[in-house]
């Protein structure tokens, strides 16, 4: 990722980062050499000051592209409304797409926690029969569990 220009920061790093990018004052410690040799990031609207060891990164245009979906109300609510720019990231879509094999896998996720939260329902069932008396909904579930190991 370095190569191309992008700066992994800790967690707790982020928000101080967020409330110096909403005041146009976040100074990239890196070199910003991966901008220009990768034509897939877009810098139009940056400018480039500093020397050649430490490179501020100076936008023009103030809008800081914010992802609804994605974005947590911790960091948005550093932001000012008049500099958000809301709009859904390209990569969401992609990332949502499936192949035949993550599918599969999903849907074997899924029996898996199906099958746990019965299991938790029978347990919960049982205590509320010990502790209150209670009646026993999920007992058929049990015994037909019980059918089938043997």
């Amino acid at each position: 990722m370095e190569e191309n220009g992008i700066m992994v920061r800790n967690y707790g790093d982020v928000s101080s980062d967020v409330v110096l990018l909403a005041s146009n004052q976040l100074i990239s410690s890196s070199s910003t050499k991966g901008f220009e040799e990768n034509p897939k990031i877009d810098v139009g609207n940056a400018t480039n000051t500093g020397n050649s060891s430490s490179h501020a990164v100076e936008f023009v245009n103030d809008l800081i592209w914010v992802d609804p979906g994605a974005c947590c109300f911790a960091l948005y609510s550093k932001l000012s409304v008049d500099k958000v720019l809301p709009q859904q990231s390209p990569l969401a879509l992609p990332k949502a797409l499936k192949n035949p094999v993550e599918i599969e896998g999903l849907k074997k996720a899924h029996i898996r926690d199906g099958a746990a939260v019965v299991q938790y329902l029978v347990w919960l069932d049982k205590q509320m029969q010990e502790l209150y008396g209670a009646s026993g909904y999920f007992m058929e579930a049990e015994s037909t569990k019980e059918k089938k190991q043997l």
